[in-house]
């Protein structure tokens, strides 16, 4: 196997954990309060002595809104690509269809026991490995979750751990 390949292989394996990854905590913080953020709820209801859902609704009304943030983000820089020629329209809307495809599959296996969930993050990152190269997505396109690479990051763990 020529190096180009090889460098190749190995950069979709590293892009596509990112994805993987970043995405699965995207969905997770998206669909359920943490029990640190469940105790500065109660802490400040009682603080100031309001209802504890009126508080929860705030902190749920300021998540939405990130997550609103972030999405329309995420399109204007793909959007810009394209408008610079980094990548095509049909890739873009790749990528956005991806970006659904992985929450919904993340949200689907959360509940399930860390061994299989890990199982089936495995077997999704070959699977997301094959597509990236099939339409040769570039890897700062496929950072969902606003997870970066490099040194001490996700893509320099999976490079170094498999």
């Amino acid at each position: 196997m020529n190096l180009k390949k090889q460098t190749l292989i190995a950069f979709s394996a590293s892009t596509l954990a990112i994805v993987g990854l970043a995405t699965a905590g995207s969905v997770w913080a998206e669909t359920s309060a943490t029990p640190k953020q469940d105790g500065i709820i109660t802490k400040i209801a009682q603080k100031f002595n309001l209802n504890e859902d009126d508080v929860k609704a705030v902190f749920d009304e300021h998540k939405a809104a990130q997550k609103a943030e972030r999405e329309k983000s995420f399109e204007q820089r793909l959007n810009q690509a394209v408008t610079d020629g980094k990548i095509t329209s049909e890739q873009k809307s790749k990528i956005i269809a991806k970006q659904k495809e992985l929450k919904t599959y993340f949200e689907s296996i959360k509940d399930k026991p860390r061994e299989e969930k890990h199982e089936l993050m495995e077997a999704k990152k070959i699977e997301l490995r094959k597509w990236a190269v099939d339409n040769n997505i570039p890897k700062e396109y496929l950072q969902f979750g606003g997870v970066k690479a490099g040194p001490g990051g996700l893509r320099h763990k999976e490079m170094h751990n498999s």
